[in-house]
């Protein structure tokens, strides 16, 4: 919702809960039909449907290969002194007890190359890999961050600031749990919630920093 309105101030119109139905054109795009019959002119499409990983090129190494590269929580790919890191590793993340899966996001990019160069130089002293999912986008002049697990929450909180404010954090919370958190131009608030997340805070401790962060 307040994404949402974040672009509509900036003249985006959403067209919501609707698919595209044709494109139209000679030798290029020049209209979209959409699935309730809306034509809309156009001069370029832009497909945003996710990535693939490339892993073809690895088809006969003998690596397991399952949307992405297998790796343990390690990093290593089930062959000594080989690891896998960034996108393309389908790795387990010991902060959670998701099964394995690809984080397209920056920042674990990074972290994987760190932790594989560090257990490949030091195999016996083998660290885990863990660490709160994080994503941030900056959009005009704004900042929206996302940390840890939106996708099994009950509940989403406001924790600090407002959505009319378009300054806040909200919480997503399961049961006694905090699994996740969102913010938009909270940065210093964000970096405290991500914190709590990282050492397995309560959704009781989430409400506790909130009302720290307000006093």
């Amino acid at each position: 919702m307040a994404c949402g309105s974040l672009h509509q101030r900036h003249g985006v119109e959403l067209l919501l809960s609707k698919q595209v139905a044709s494109i139209h054109g000679s030798g290029a795009v020049e209209e979209i039909e959409l699935s309730d019959g809306t034509q809309i002119p156009a001069s370029m499409l832009v497909v945003g449907i996710g990535a693939s990983p490339n892993t073809d090129w690895l088809s006969d190494s003998g690596l397991a290969i399952d949307n992405g590269v297998l790796c343990d929580e390690t990093l290593n790919v089930g062959v000594p002194g080989i690891y896998a890191a960034g996108d393309v590793a389908c790795a387990p993340n010991r902060w959670s007890s998701l099964p394995p899966a690809r984080t397209e996001h920056w920042s674990t990019a990074t972290e994987h190359a760190a932790l594989a160069a560090k257990n490949l130089l030091a195999p016996s002293e083998s660290t885990p890999y863990h660490s709160v999912p994080f994503v941030w986008s900056d959009q005009y002049e704004d900042r929206i961050q996302i940390a840890g697990d939106t996708s099994g929450s009950t509940h989403v909180t406001e924790l600090i600031g407002s959505f009319e404010e378009d300054a806040f954090v909200v919480g997503y919370q399961s049961g006694a749990s905090i699994l996740g958190i969102a913010s938009l131009n909270s940065m210093r608030e964000f970096a405290k919630f991500r914190r709590l997340l990282m050492t397995g805070g309560s959704w009781s401790d989430a409400l506790d920093l909130a009302k720290e962060l307000r006093s």
